[in-house]
């Protein structure tokens, strides 16, 4: 994946399974994630990678980065299925929809004031349009690697294995 992510606004699905029950796997989710808010900012992310919400249903969690928030980077949704001796995790990563939006929405503006302050003002629509896509890219290329993390830390976290999608490489 790697700089693929940069700009892909799709999602990955994957279903683990693990030996832990739901409790216990919404537990050890929660006990790594904060909220997001300007409090947490500045913190490390070593002790807590994530920020989002989790339930004894499901969770949506983003990876934390230093000093950024949350938009434009991909998150992990998913829910837990208890079956007996297992527990089954599906998980969608990526961009949400709110993001998703976000990026076709400001497409959509960019291409819109570049028509109208064309006219007006040649020299301000690429202006806008170089900030747009440059702070975009920036956020994008920050978490560029969150897919592969995301998953790979709640695999560790929940001691569990994919066992459907097939597991992101590193490039």
């Amino acid at each position: 994946m790697g700089w693929r992510s940069v700009i892909a606004l799709g999602s990955d699905r994957y279903t683990l399974v693990t030996l832990m029950a739901p409790e216990v796997c919404a537990a050890k989710l929660r006990a790594r994630t904060e909220s997001w808010s300007p409090a947490t900012w500045f913190a490390s992310t070593r002790d807590i990678p994530f920020a989002g919400s989790v339930s004894r249903r499901g969770f949506s969690l983003k990876i934390r980065h230093f000093a950024m928030r949350p938009t434009m980077l991909d998150a992990a949704r998913g829910s837990f299925r208890d079956e007996r001796v297992r527990t089954l995790v599906d998980i969608q990563i990526g961009l949400d929809r709110w993001d998703r939006f976000f990026a076709c929405a400001s497409v959509v503006a960019i291409a819109g004031s570049w028509l109208v302050l064309g006219v007006l003002l040649p020299a301000v629509p690429p202006l806008l349009l170089a900030i747009a896509a440059g702070t975009t890219l920036l956020v994008r290329a920050v978490g560029r690697n969150d897919r592969e993390r995301l998953l790979r830390i709640i695999t560790d976290l929940l001691d569990a294995r994919v066992v459907e999608g097939a597991p992101p490489t590193t490039s």
